[in-house]
């Protein structure tokens, strides 16, 4: 598969003709932005609504007229967030997006392999996506850098913050039979009882 790097020194939405053309010449399929903030740098003033720049990305990014996938952050107090988290900024850049995907690692920088999970947070056309675990080498051979992804079952409790407790318990008992103290214990739910 062709990749092809271009680094912009303006916002996308000032860049769209070029991108539109470089993407029409070599029958692009992904567009992947890389970051959201540096994509809307310039965009809107600081006493203007927030918004607009994400506005301004998500209808230049239409005219692109293929699949884009958007790379964003979340604030510091969220990076500890259970539960979903949303990026920094405007609420357009969920509310715009037809699907929503939070990232969770629990590896260190650097560390290989990386364990990390993929929450689908918000879907528009069906019921959201269970999570997928990801583990992903890195390693160079012949002077030429490589990674290596394979998917693998979600183990550790930091990566089960994001998921509902049905998916939490599924994944769990994927692994073999559990007693319901381990698997209070393993997922972080509480044992509820019915009469």
């Amino acid at each position: 598969t062709n990749m092809i790097y271009r680094h912009c020194q303006r916002s996308l939405p000032d860049d769209i003709a070029e991108t539109i053309k470089l993407c029409n010449e070599n029958n692009v399929a992904l567009v992947i932005v890389d970051s959201v903030a540096m994509a809307t740098a310039g965009l809107g003033d600081s006493g203007g609504d927030q918004n607009e720049s994400i506005i301004k990305l998500y209808t230049a990014l239409r005219l692109l007229n293929t699949t884009c996938l958007l790379i964003d952050h979340v604030s510091a107090a969220d990076m500890e967030k259970k539960g979903p988290r949303k990026p920094y900024g405007s609420i357009y850049k969920i509310n715009l997006a037809r699907m929503a995907f939070d990232l969770r690692s629990t590896s260190k920088s650097g560390e290989s392999p990386l364990h990390i999970a993929l929450h689908n947070i918000k879907r528009n056309d069906g019921p959201l996506l269970g999570s997928v675990g990801l583990s992903i080498a890195f390693g160079t051979e012949d002077n030429v850098d490589w990674a290596k992804y394979e998917l693998e079952t979600i183990k550790a409790t930091s990566l089960l913050q994001n998921m509902g407790g049905a998916e939490k318990i599924r994944l769990s008992l994927a692994e073999g039979m559990k007693s319901v103290d381990e698997l209070i214990e393993e997922t972080g739910e509480k044992k509820a009882y019915s009469r």
